[in-house]
């Protein structure tokens, strides 16, 4: 129960400071600690001495080179040249190869028109003709073998290889045209028989030369 007086909270106690002892000074702030420098600080330079220069990065030395080989030359008489074939045979070719079988090499003939003498022997052999891989007649020999075969006549005799094959005999003509064939591959696609080295040399071409065909039947 009241009597009407309002009552008031009394005040907040708050515990008194103890004084500071004589002669000790108070205790500083702590302050917030400071993270340290990442790089130290660079001391200034004494009067009169300049500062010093900076320090460059070492860097990696140059790799010199790894010392190339020495082309390794053939000894003196032993090199040997292959000529490689860039040239297409014409039928200025086949004319000149056809003129100078007679008296020159297939070297020299290779060298005075520009082919390989694989090409000058290649002419050589598709003009003289026969039975390619596939069967077909090409070159003088054919033209011989078709026309037999036409009247069902053989040609030439036949051999037997050594696989079991059985091949016309081009030393053994049968028929008038093939024995007409054969004497003009001697007259006039042969080297002279002292000059061939060691006899009959590499089999037919593969491709045959129309062009020239004509003009060597026509002198039968």
């Amino acid at each position: 129960m009241t009597d009407g007086t309002k009552f008031t909270a009394p005040p907040t106690f708050a515990a008194p400071k103890a004084p500071a002892a004589p002669g000790i000074p108070p205790a500083a702030p702590v302050a917030a600690p400071v993270a340290a420098p990442t790089a130290a600080p660079v001391a200034p330079a004494a009067p009169g001495i300049p500062p010093a220069a900076p320090v460059a990065a070492p860097t990696a030395a140059p790799v010199a080179p790894a010392p190339t080989a020495a082309p390794v030359s053939a000894p003196e008489g032993k090199k040997k040249q292959v000529r490689l074939a860039t040239k297409i045979i014409s039928d200025e070719d086949i004319i000149f190869v056809r003129q100078n079988i007679k008296t020159m090499g297939y070297t020299e003939m290779a060298a005075k028109i520009g082919l390989t003498t694989h090409q000058v022997n290649r002419i050589l052999q598709t003009l003289k003709g026969g039975i390619d891989q596939n069967g077909g007649f090409f070159g003088l020999r054919g033209k011989a073998l078709q026309a037999a075969i036409d009247v069902g006549e053989k040609a030439y005799a036949e051999k037997t290889t050594k696989a079991g094959a059985i091949k016309p005999d081009f030393t053994q003509p049968i028929t008038e045209m093939a024995q007409k064939v054969e004497n003009a591959i001697a007259e006039k696609l042969s080297r002279p028989a002292d000059t061939r080295p060691g006899g009959k040399t590499g089999g037919p071409a593969k491709q045959a030369l129309a062009s020239q065909l004509d003009d060597l039947l026509a002198d039968l």
